[in-house]
């Protein structure tokens, strides 16, 4: 497999949103094992999945590949991006929905408390470094096929009034936050792309930046775009990183693995000779909550459809979230927890829009509750070929997906760490790919685009130490395999 005359091979990649990050070996695409992509490459191969671009010519190939890895199954359907000889999309524009809200965010209270975008940021190693003039013209071909990379955000998102004590519960939505695609040619490859010297430390550059920016998220100022791609160069020429990061409103991991796919495959393309190959400009994708629920079923917010889309199963679910706490979920290990303060407090401290983190100043730190000022942690892990081999082999004969696994191996590695002599209960945040579920107008991954969701997965009570536990072999290993089934298993319920 090469990409331009085998100029550039995949090494590795990293992707992350939020708190967590998982580092894979090239076995991860070969192997159909959990990860992301990194760099595409290119192969004969015809078949076709709902996260490539498909063209007439050479498919890239590890779109498809992943839509498997990630356990999501291929959405039919054609791709809107077939190629062409060039156009513009047609300039359009739409609030954002519930879950893109969130992301962005849209602020709660009307004070200058500021609650901090949430990233999302994936990372590829490749073996030698493109040009940044052919880099350029493959990154303005990504902002023209898909709209939301050269989408702003405008609108106050203030509502008309407020009902509530603490100024949260808004009834009407004069000014809603709204998407409003720019015409092709708006931004230019310099606004997206920095060139970063990694002299050599090629990984330390890279890594580096990954943490940061994961935590510094892009905020939108109504005029900006809302990702970024980085060069990391090393000195001898060799080999590169090319991270991208994004506010988390524009994109998820499908969304990640297409516009690697394609800005790589866009610079095989110039690089054997050629012109990049174009494609048809996509629509702007619609949201998660109309794609799973239709816009009549959804509820408008305070007033006479407030009930709409609610249904005993949302009944069941709230009373299940809401019972959540009677476990006692830890959240800090013991060295820590003194520093959480009131529970009662920190929770009416959120609700009043006073936000528990974000910017990191002494003031802040010192005046807000819990967890102001934090930063992720992130560790960077890589699968030689033949444990990601074993690994996906072995999930299949226990019944679960490497997701389960990851779930299962956080849980029993917080209990190495959280203290010692007692037990506890576990929450672990599980992403989850939202179009399997998208039943009203199904989003069939041709564009960039948010449809990630999550779940709480409750692992426990589980005794302090049971990760170095069953690594010595002093409890069996089927506990590992009994927690990936109990995720499993709520992940389906």
């Amino acid at each position: 497999m090469r990409l331009a005359a085998g100029s550039i091979l995949l090494v590795a990649v990293a992707t992350a949103s939020a708190s967590s990050a998982f580092a894979f070996s090239p076995a991860s695409l070969s192997s159909r094992a959990a990860g992301p992509p990194a760099a595409a490459t290119r192969t004969s191969s015809s078949s076709s999945s709902s996260s490539s671009l498909r063209s007439s010519s050479d498919r890239p190939f590890f779109a498809s590949e992943i839509s498997d890895t990630l356990d999501r199954p291929p959405t039919e359907g054609t791709s809107s991006s077939a190629p062409v000889n060039g156009g513009a999309a047609t300039v359009a524009s739409r609030p954002l929905g519930s879950q893109e809200l969130l992301m962005l965010p849209r602020q709660y209270g009307p004070g200058d408390a500021t609650f901090p975008p949430m990233s999302h940021v994936s990372a590829a190693v490749l073996s030698s470094t493109p040009d940044v003039e052919t880099l350029g013209p493959a990154l303005e071909e990504a902002m023209r096929v898909h709209p939301l990379l050269r989408s702003v955000v405008r609108g106050t998102g203030e509502p008309e009034e407020r009902i509530d004590a603490f100024n949260m519960v808004r009834r009407g939505d004069a000014d809603p936050p709204t998407f409003v695609e720019r015409p092709v040619g708006s931004f230019a490859w310099r606004d997206v792309l920095d060139v970063v010297d990694a002299g050599d430390d090629l990984e330390g550059s890279w890594t580096d930046a990954f943490r940061s920016r994961l935590d510094d998220g892009i905020v939108s100022t109504g005029n900006n775009v809302l990702w970024k791609a980085e060069l990391h160069k090393s000195r001898d020429g060799g080999r590169c990183a090319l991270l991208l990061r994004f506010n988390h409103a524009i994109s998820d991991q499908s969304s990640a693995n297409l516009l690697l796919d394609q800005i790589l495959s866009t610079l095989a393309s110039i690089e054997d000779g050629g012109s990049p190959e174009r494609y048809e400009p996509n629509g702007m994708p619609e949201s998660i909550e109309n794609c799973v629920l239709g816009e009549e079923g959804r509820s408008k917010g305070v007033g006479p459809d407030v009930l709409n889309g609610f249904s005993p199963q949302t009944a069941l679910y709230v009373a299940g979230k809401a019972g959540e706490d009677a476990r006692g979920p830890v959240t800090l290990p013991d060295q820590y927890a003194k520093k959480q303060g009131n529970p009662i407090l920190n929770a009416l401290t959120t609700i009043s829009g006073r936000a528990a983190g974000g910017a990191k100043d002494q003031q802040e730190q010192a005046g807000a509750a819990g967890c102001a000022g934090r930063s992720s942690v992130v560790q960077f892990r890589t699968l030689s070929e033949g444990a990601t081999a074993k690994l996906l082999g072995r999930c299949r004969e226990e019944g679960v997906t490497i997701s389960n696994a990851l779930s299962a191996a956080a849980a029993l590695a917080a209990t190495d760490f959280i203290g010692e002599g007692g037990e506890r209960t576990y929450k672990v945040l599980q992403s989850l790919d939202m179009r399997r579920y998208e039943l009203a107008n199904k989003d069939t991954c041709d564009t960039v685009g948010c449809h990630a969701g999550s779940m709480d997965l409750m692992h426990g009570p589980l005794p302090d130490k049971l990760g170095d536990a069953v690594r010595s072999n002093r409890k069996s290993k089927s506990t590992f395999w009994d927690l990936a089934r109990e995720g499993r298993d709520q992940t389906a319920s």
